[in-house]
């Protein structure tokens, strides 16, 4: 399955906003946010024709280095299904630097972003064991952060990230999950737990 057009739209209008901008104070220097989110993974690509949408969640920490950027990490947790029934799994840390742009006289700001994870990979069947694979996943993306109040944020985000797993062992034998493409839209927040 391919992003489509709107998506790509979405991308191109984030990042082209936010390379208009100019830095400003958004990431707040020295402020450390507690981060969660939850996301719907679309995979394309060859390996990756057989994988149906999934989900994601995640939970981390971050710290504004400068006023214009910052840097998280944490843990991710994904999950998609094969058209056969089995599931694709991987869970394991994540770290992504980020430049933020604030958005007029407002509170709200865009951003460019960067990922890189390192995963545990597996396969669910069903009553059946497996053996785990490692894996990795570099990515790229775009979003806003809405923030109500100094010490809240929503984060609402689009990235493509490029994923390549290692083989998993099945009873039947050893299964290549192979490289493949993510299309991720997420939606997050940051609490503030310093000032």
């Amino acid at each position: 399955m391919r992003p489509g057009r709107p998506a790509r739209s979405l991308s191109a209008c984030l990042l082209g906003a936010a390379l208009c901008g100019a830095p400003q104070v958004s990431a707040q220097t020295g402020r450390i946010w507690i981060d969660g989110g939850v996301s719907a993974v679309v995979p394309f690509g060859e390996d990756f024709q057989n994988l149906d949408p999934g989900y994601g969640l995640e939970a981390g920490l971050s710290v504004g280095a400068t006023d214009a950027f910052s840097i998280g990490a944490g843990y991710i947790r994904t999950r998609r299904s094969y058209s056969s029934g089995d599931a694709l799994e991987t869970s394991g840390a994540y770290v992504e630097p980020r430049v933020s742009f604030q958005v007029g006289r407002g509170a709200s700001s865009l951003y460019l972003a960067a990922r890189g994870s390192y995963s545990r990979v597996r396969v669910d069947r069903l009553n059946s064991p497996t053996t785990p694979a490692t894996g990795q996943t570099v990515g790229i993306g775009a979003g806003v952060v809405l923030r109500p109040s100094p010490r809240f944020g929503l984060d609402l985000g689009l990235r493509t990230a490029l994923e390549s797993d290692g083989t998993v062992g099945l009873v039947n034998g050893p299964k290549d999950v192979g490289n493949g493409f993510n299309l991720v839209g997420r939606i997050g927040f940051s609490i503030a737990v310093t000032d």
